[in-house]
């Protein structure tokens, strides 16, 4: 197989790779990247970025953050200084200094 080039009348763009990955290009430059695998990383024109596997959902931000929702309901967020957040499934929240 091929590399194959889908064109969708909104000028979106679709790349099909023989590995089974693709890459979709939306016409306000978000781009799309989806493995074999089935891992989606989702890059905005913003400069966040998101991961999406099936252990987690992570969005990193310009200024280093990095958010990732489980599964489980829990949320962690994990600052450039260092400092780490902690979501529970319930509320409870707990943090870690810097």
């Amino acid at each position: 197989m091929e590399n194959i080039e889908i064109l969708f009348p909104d000028q979106t763009i679709k790349y099909l790779e023989p590995d089974g990955s693709e890459k979709t290009i939306f016409p306000d430059d978000t781009v799309v990247h989806l493995s074999p695998s089935g891992e989606k990383m989702v890059e905005f024109p913003n400069g966040h970025r998101e991961v999406h596997t099936s252990q987690y959902k992570r969005r990193e931000y310009p200024d280093e953050t990095v958010k990732t929702l489980y599964p489980s309901g829990q949320q962690e967020t994990k600052y450039a200084s260092g400092r780490v957040h902690i979501r529970k499934m319930k509320g409870a929240t707990v943090s870690q200094p810097e």
